[in-house]
C-alpha cells in the first residue's frame, strides 16, 4: 500500500519537480513571488489530492471514481496553461442543525445566517467561469448544506459543468441530520459526485440518527460514492478571538493548520480560509487584497492570474491571528454543543 501511495505521488509531482529543478539550483534559499506562487500552487494540489486519495481509495476498496491514474492524468493535462482552481469549498448556506462549539468553519459564531437560492448560487458559478477555466474539486458546504431546500437544482447545474469538463468532481460534506429527499440524493449517482458524512452519533437526537441512517441506506442501495467517518476526533483551533503574536508565530500557525488548503467561495469571493469569511462577515477584520479574490471586481483572466499569484504566495493571513497556536491545539471530542 505504501508503494501504491508513492507511485501515485510520483505521477502528480513529476511535472512539478521538472519545472522547479532550475529554481532549486539557482535560488536555493530565496524565491521570487512568481516562483513562490508556483511552489505553493503545486504543493496545494499535491496536498489536497493526497487527502482525497487517502480518504477515497486507501481507506476503502472502491476504486470506481475514475481510477487513480486517470485522476492524475487529468490534473497534469488540464492544469497546463489553464486558469485553474484546484479546490474550493462552496458556501450554499450558513445555517446548521447543530451548534458545535469547536466548529471548524466557525458557523455558530456568524451573526447573520443565510440560505442562498439555486438562482443566486448558479449566478455565482457563472461569474466564476467568466475568468476560471477549470475547478478540479468544488465542495458544496454549509453550515449544513442539506438545510438548503433549493440544493437539487444547483446540483443539476453543477452536473452540467462536470459534463462540460469545467468541473472535475463535486464533493458535498454533511452531518447527515437532514434527509434531503430522494431527488437530491439521486444526484450522487453521477460518478463524479460523492459525499463525505460526519457521524456525530453521541450528539444527535433519535430523529437525526434516523435521517443519518436513511442517507447511508440510500447511498449504499444506489451505489453512490460516499465516505463515512464514525471514529475520529477534532482539533481545537479555538473560538474566534484575536490573539497577540509575532509574525513568525502567525506564519507557523498557518503552516501547521490542518485546513490550510481549504479555500472557501462565499458570496462571489474566494477566501484563503473559511474562518476569514466569518470574521469578514462579522466585521471583525478586512482581508488584505492578497487574502481574498473578489470575482465582482475580476474582469479578465489576466487579472485573475495576477490575483491568484498573490493569493497562493502568502505564508499567513490576518485570520491566523484568531486561531490557537500549534502548541495549544489538542484533540477533542467532535460536535460538543454550545
Amino acid at each position: 500500500m505504501d508503494f501504491f501511495k508513492k507511485a501515485l505521488k510520483f505521477l502528480l509531482v513529476s511535472e512539478y519537480r521538472i519545472k522547479t529543478k532550475k529554481i532549486q539550483k539557482t535560488k536555493p534559499r530565496k524565491l521570487s513571488k512568481g516562483q513562490m506562487f508556483f511552489k505553493n500552487y503545486w504543493q496545494h494540489i499535491t496536498d489536497k489530492q493526497f487527502y482525497e486519495i487517502d480518504s477515497r481509495y486507501l481507506q476503502k476498496t472502491d476504486y470506481s471514481l475514475g481510477g487513480g491514474g486517470n485522476l492524475y492524468a487529468e490534473l497534469r493535462h488540464k492544469f497546463k496553461g489553464k486558469t485553474v482552481i484546484p479546490f474550493m469549498d462552496f458556501c450554499v448556506c450558513t445555517v446548521c442543525t447543530l451548534n458545535c462549539k469547536d466548529c471548524t468553519e466557525w458557523i455558530p459564531y456568524l451573526k447573520n445566517k443565510k440560505i442562498f437560492s439555486a438562482k443566486e448560487l448558479i449566478l455565482q458559478v457563472e461569474k466564476l467561469f467568466k475568468t476560471v477555466d477549470y475547478i478540479h474539486i468544488i465542495s458544496p458546504i454549509g453550515g449544513e448544506p442539506f438545510a438548503n431546500k433549493d440544493l437539487a437544482p444547483f446540483l443539476d447545474y453543477l452536473q452540467t459543468k462536470v459534463d462540460e469538463g469545467k468541473i472535475g468532481h463535486v464533493r458535498l460534506v454533511t452531518n447527515g441530520t437532514i434527509y434531503p429527499g430522494d431527488e437530491t440524493l439521486s444526484k450522487f449517482k453521477h460518478p463524479n459526485f460523492y459525499i463525505l458524512i460526519s457521524d456525530y452519533k453521541n450528539t444527535l437526537n433519535e430523529a437525526q440518527k434516523q435521517n443519518l441512517q436513511k442517507i447511508k441506506n440510500y447511498l449504499t442501495e444506489n451505489k453512490c460514492l460516499f465516505y463515512y467517518n464514525e471514529d475520529f476526533q477534532w482539533i481545537d483551533i479555538g473560538v474566534p478571538e484575536l490573539r497577540e503574536r509575532t509574525k513568525k508565530e502567525t506564519d507557523n500557525t498557518a503552516l501547521t493548520c490542518f485546513v490550510q488548503n481549504c479555500s472557501l467561495f462565499a458570496e462571489n469571493k474566494l477566501y484563503k480560509c473559511p474562518r476569514a469569511y466569518i470574521l469578514h462577515a462579522n466585521n471583525c477584520l478586512i482581508p488584505a487584497d492578497f487574502e481574498i479574490i473578489d470575482f465582482e471586481k475580476i474582469k479578465t483572466k489576466r487579472e485573475l492570474k495576477k490575483a491568484i499569484k498573490k493569493f497562493y504566495s502568502q505564508k499567513s493571513i490576518k485570520a491566523c491571528m484568531w486561531c490557537n497556536l500549534p502548541e495549544n491545539r489538542k484533540k477533542i471530542p467532535p460536535a460538543i454543543q454550545l
